[in-house]
């Protein structure tokens, strides 16, 4: 949700955060990220939110999201 946001690419998110374009492939998997390291995550998360992007969690009032600040 947060690429699509943005308007980047795996490719852009890639670049941006110095990993390999397939390990974005692979953390950006809608059934979930087994195989991608805690710090990969960490690092993609860091990047976006250097862009404005909000990460929302979930809770009792709804599933977890995005917005742009």
């Amino acid at each position: 949700m947060a690429l699509v946001a943005l308007g980047w690419t795996y490719e852009r998110l890639a670049q941006e955060t110095g990993l390999s374009e397939a390990t974005i492939n692979r953390a950006c998997k809608p059934e979930g990220v087994p195989d991608v390291r805690a710090s990969t995550l960490a690092k993609i998360q860091e990047t976006m939110e250097k862009t404005g992007t909000i990460f929302i969690a979930k809770d009792a009032h709804g599933g977890p999201g995005v917005r742009l600040r």
